[in-house]
């Protein structure tokens, strides 16, 4: 038997898990056959995060590495950063971020049926990038000692911050400026 799976346009961002159920008169069984996680397709005309450029979708969305400008006029400098989207444990992470904003923690089943919107995603993300009020990502800081921390310049990319953030049951990762929540925030999204 082929199955085949079509999510509607507007479905929602999240991990799902496949199940069988089969029925006899005699029993019901239900099996685990796996589980998937769907999110937005910008190959898909009819999605609103289409993108209808190749150019633009090897940038924005292949691409896993970058530039990220830092400092203030007149003095502005900048640096790689390796985004780190398609790195073990990164969606994973991505989806944590979801499942612990405080949208989803006072009504969980509202935050469901508002994830099958990218301006809410994108809104829930970015408000959970600092830990400002919240199980945020980074710890924001602009001077004094780093020393219980990790210094905002020497990150060069958004994945180890992810990745320590969830393994710290959603301990803010120490330290981050306006670049380095920009970064991670392009990588959460």
């Amino acid at each position: 038997i082929t199955v085949h799976i079509c999510s509607p346009v507007l479905s929602s961002v999240g991990l799902y898990r496949l199940l069988l159920h089969t029925q006899t008169f005699q029993s019901r069984r239900t099996y685990m056959l796996g589980s998937f996680v769907l999110l937005f397709n910008p190959w898909l005309k009819e999605d609103p995060v289409y993108m209808p450029l190749e150019v633009q979708r090897d940038e924005y969305i292949k691409s896993d590495y970058g530039l990220v400008f830092m400092g203030s006029h007149p003095n502005i400098s900048r640096r790689p950063w390796l985004y780190g989207q398609y790195q073990p444990g990164v969606l994973e992470a991505c989806l944590q971020i979801l499942q612990v904003s405080p949208q989803h923690l006072s009504d969980a089943h509202k935050d469901y049926i508002l994830r099958g919107d990218p301006v809410y995603i994108s809104r829930v993300v970015c408000a959970m990038v600092n830990c400002n009020d919240d199980l945020g990502v980074v710890a924001g800081k602009w001077q004094g000692s780093y020393n219980d921390g990790v210094r905002p310049t020497e990150w060069g990319g958004s994945a180890d911050i992810l990745l320590r953030w969830a393994s710290s049951k959603c301990s803010p990762v120490r330290y981050g400026q306006c670049w380095v929540f920009a970064s991670v925030l392009c990588t959460g999204d």
